[in-house]
Formats: structure tokens, sequence, C-alpha cells
């Protein structure tokens, strides 16, 4: 993504080891306050025509905006990836396995011969139901964690990762 991003619109356009502080709206565009994630300095300041928050859950901007908005836990954690593998079946397969309670798994090809080998890009997803977590946990990152037993994944030609 990085990359594509550098492509179309130039290296000097593309900002890294940066967080938002918050922005300010006016009749000509937006100024964003930034800083160095790798040293916590202050950054100078981007200014452009629009601003899209897409920074996650614990978003800076929406934070702004939204001061008194919570984060509701509806305890359901899942996890997602895409890994390179041969065709499942006939590679039109779906695949549900398992529930929310006891652990479910959904798998389903995305991208067809996603290498020139043939292979596909397989997208996967796991969620599990978790219960005695509070239903709301406010916005502290750290009240979030979950631990999660590692997860073997393996590639086309046999081998598994853990990851």
């Amino acid at each position: 993504m990085y990359n594509a991003a550098v492509a179309a619109l130039g290296r000097d356009r593309v900002l890294v080891d940066r967080q938002c502080l918050g922005v300010e709206q006016d009749d000509d565009g937006v100024t964003v306050r930034l800083r160095k994630t790798s040293t916590g300095a202050t950054a100078a300041a981007a200014r452009t025509e629009v601003a899209i928050a897409c920074d996650g859950v614990n978003s800076t901007v929406r934070r702004q905006f939204y001061p008194d908005e919570r984060i509701a836990f509806a305890g359901i954690n899942t996890r997602r990836g895409v890994t390179r593998h041969p065709p499942i079946l006939g590679g039109r397969t779906y695949m549900r396995i398992g529930s929310i309670r006891t652990g479910k798994l959904v798998v389903y090809p995305i991208v067809d011969d996603v290498d020139g080998k043939g292979n596909q890009l397989i997208n996967w997803m796991a969620e599990i139901q978790v219960t005695g977590l509070p239903s709301t946990t406010g916005t502290n990152r750290a009240s979030w964690r979950i631990s999660f037993r590692s997860i073997g994944i393996g590639d086309s030609t046999g081998s598994t990762s853990t990851r």
C-alpha cells in the first residue's frame, strides 16, 4: 500500500512515522497536527484540502469530534487474514466451520491465480464469543487486550508457520 501511494502521489506527499494529534478545519481546508511516533517529538503540521480519518477503533479524530463516545464491546473477537493456496475443492468453495460459541472459521477465495501458478488468494476469518468481559470498555486500549492462542497457517508448499 505504501509503495502504491508513493507511486501515485510522490514520496514527499506520503508521511510516515507520524501520529495525528488533532485537526483544525477552516474554509480553505484542514490542518493536521502531528507528532513523530518514534520519538514523541512534535512534527510539522500538514495542511490539506481534505483529511480522512481511518485510524481505527481508537481514532484521535473521532475522539475530537465525539469526546463522550465510548467503545462498546459486543463480546466477539475476530481475526482475519489472507493466504495463497491451491484452489480448495472446485475453487469456488465457501466454508463455514464451527459456531460463534466454540470458535468459527470462515474460508473462501477472493482472487484467482494470484501468483501465475494457479494459487488463489484465500480470505479467512476466525471469531469466537468471549464471556466475562464488560460490555463497554471505554477508549482505554489496554483494556481491550485479550490473549489469543497461536494460529497455525499452512501455505501451498505444506509448510506451516505460527502467527
